[in-house]
């Protein structure tokens, strides 16, 4: 009887034991499979057969190498191989589908761009008249530069859609090899375990066969098997014994045959087949990967060429810088005076033409030098805007000029100015702007304490009424600017006589209320000492750069306390009416970081320009205006 021997005995399970050899118990000769490779050599030729990894120099990687090689002569190893093709055949069908839908991006961005070039080009040239000047030009040149920009896309989404299908392409051949691998695998795979099965029974045989000789042999049967048996049944059964052990060294020596194809041929054929096609398919997904980034950095490249280039040729900064405001605007004056009627140059004067019904006026005799000139006239005779008036009782001065008493006509011109005043009843006009009476921009809040008595100047507080009153569902409120006209008239209003100014009167502010709330952002900007001072400046920059919103919060209360008594109340009263106006941020869009880009350079500065903290000076405001309620008691 034959007992299993194995040899060269691979790791892991192959779906049944992986006997290479067996010896038969009556001949020494040994088996088919008694000659089969030592296991160094089975792993050396497995090796060369599979085409394992690249041996490294360090022992690290030839062990790893040398565990790899073990597992892929066993069943499992096929199986790692199929679910590893398996998973770069995806790999690569999700990176073509991200190509795909990434070269739809650009081909719909680059659409939409040619679409707006297109009607930009339109507008320019449906105007009547052709436009002129170095806009325009940079405009059209603009819109060339953006057009070439399209192109790029174009370009780019190409690109993509071939990498996409050469991908989808790959992953499908990929995907049909394995398939087929596998089906290889699973037919090579059955046929070991099914040949085992056989010699097993064969083998049971065997032991039944043999027992029943022992039972012949020993006596224990005296009765014949079957009818009319045999006259000699120890011959019959020892017969029977060796057929059965015959017919199982066939099947052992069958069963060794094919497990010898199997571990030399059939199984590293495969694992060759499977790690060629999983090499395929990883080396053309990172050929595409590097084409991707080669692709992308030429695309950036081209962009950036067309935007900013380094060459002679035309570029998008180059093209807009080349504007020139003021040429542009004396050019098209110029065109336009060359199309309209030559008119008189310079300033026209007029003569007080007398009707004939006016007396004529007495002759006045000279006065000697140095004497006054008197009143020929009594004053009931003279015009009503000539009668000399008491000094502060005159008409109110006029916004941009000086206060001047009614009475007084010493430096008022030349006489026949004033008689062309007089007879048309024109308000002379000052040649220059006179120093404000009792100014408030540009004076320091504690002077503006000392001199008013009022915590927060009177400025503010007529500007914030005028903006809660009417401005609160205006759209951008402190961020649209007034007229520049009304807001020097509402300046010169304060610095002459404050206290006349009441904004509860849309009237006195223009019905503008942008221009009181541009007034409010201008007295703060022309402050001498900003509201948060220029001594806490850098303590305010280090609080807005902590992390933790409470420890932020705490740090700027404790600064905004030591601020002198004038800046305090004035920063109270201010931080509250922008909380107030956060809470109208619906119809206004003016949420806290809105109105801390609008406020915060103008609260918070330095006294030199400090561009690189103007985040930081948001950040700030935008935390006090957060945590108002919490920093001030509203009351």
């Amino acid at each position: 009887m034959a007992t299993p021997v194995p040899v060269g005995q691979p790791r892991g399970g192959g779906g049944f034991p992986a006997t290479n050899g067996f010896s038969h118990h009556h001949h020494q000769n040994p088996g088919p499979s008694s000659h089969q490779p030592s296991i160094q050599q089975q792993q050396q030729q497995s090796a060369g057969n599979s085409q394992g990894g690249p041996s490294g120099s360090s022992g690290g990687t030839t062990q790893t190498s040398g565990h790899v090689n073990e597992i892929l002569q066993t069943e499992l190893g096929l199986n790692a191989l199929l679910s590893k093709l398996k998973e770069s055949a995806v790999s690569a069908r999700d990176f073509a589908g991200f190509l795909k839908k990434r070269a739809q991006i650009e081909e719909d961005h680059a659409a939409g761009l040619k679409k707006l070039c297109r009607v930009t080009h339109d507008t320019i040239h449906r105007e009547p008249g052709p436009r002129r000047g170095t806009l325009m030009k940079g405009l059209q040149e603009s819109n060339r530069i953006h057009d070439s920009l399209a192109d790029n896309g174009v370009a780019f989404a190409a690109a993509l859609n071939t990498m996409s299908e050469e991908l989808t392409e790959l992953s499908n051949n990929i995907e049909a090899g394995r398939k087929q691998w596998k089906n290889v695998v699973a037919n090579s795979e059955k046929k070991g375990p099914t040949s085992y099965h056989e010699m097993e029974k064969a083998k049971n045989k065997v032991d039944m066969a043999a027992k029943e000789y022992e039972n012949v042999r020993n006596g224990s049967r005296s009765k014949a098997f079957g009818l009319g048996g045999g006259r000699h049944p120890e011959e019959d059964s020892r017969k029977r014994l060796e057929m059965a052990d015959m017919e199982y060294v066939r099947q052992v020596e069958v069963t060794n045959k094919i497990h010898s194809e199997l571990y030399h041929l059939e199984r590293p054929q495969s694992v060759k087949a499977l790690r060629d096609l999983i090499l395929e398919c990883d080396a053309g997904l990172s050929l595409q990967l590097q084409k991707f980034v080669a692709l992308n950095e030429s695309f950036a490249l081209n962009n950036g060429r067309a935007v900013s280039g380094n060459g002679g040729e035309s570029d998008l900064r180059k093209a807009l810088l080349a504007v020139d405001d003021e040429a542009d605007m004396n050019g098209f004056i110029m065109e336009f005076a060359s199309k309209s009627p030559p008119q008189q140059i310079g300033m026209m004067k007029f003569e007080v033409q007398k009707h004939p019904i006016f007396p004529l006026p007495p002759v006045q005799q000279p006065e000697p030098q140095g004497q006054p000139m008197q009143q020929t006239q009594p004053p009931s005779q003279m015009p009503p805007s000539q009668m000399p008036q008491p000094q502060g009782f005159g008409p109110p001065p006029s916004f941009g000029g000086p206060r001047v008493p009614s009475g007084n006509f010493q430096g008022m011109g030349d006489p026949t100015e004033q008689q062309n005043n007089v007879t048309t009843g024109r308000k002379p006009v000052p040649t220059r702007a006179a120093k404000p009476i009792k100014p408030v921009f540009g004076v320091p809040l504690e002077h503006l304490l000392q001199r008013d008595g009022n915590a927060v100047p009177i400025v503010v507080i007529q500007c914030m009424t005028a903006v809660e009153l009417y401005g609160l569902n205006v759209e951008g409120i402190y961020r649209q600017a007034g007229q520049t006209s009304h807001i020097q008239r509402i300046k010169e209003t304060f610095d002459n006589d404050s206290s006349r100014v009441d904004f509860r009167n849309p009237e006195q502010f223009f019905h503008d209320v942008n221009s009181a709330a541009s007034a409010l952002k201008q007295f703060f900007r022309e402050l001498p000492d900003p509201v948060l001072t220029y001594e806490l400046y850098e303590e305010f920059i280090e609080a807005a750069k902590i992390d933790d919103d409470n420890a932020r919060r705490d740090s700027l209360h404790g600064l905004i306390n030591r601020l002198p008594d004038a800046h305090y109340a004035t920063v109270r009263a201010l931080i509250l009416h922008l909380s107030r106006v956060m809470q109208y941020s619906s119809q206004n869009k003016m949420n806290s970081w809105n109105l801390s880009v609008c406020f915060g350079p103008t609260l918070m500065s330095a006294r030199q320009e400090d561009l690189k903290n103007t985040n930081w000076q948001n950040k700030a405001l935008d935390t006090i205006l957060k945590n108002a309620l919490d920093i001030f008691d509203e009351d």
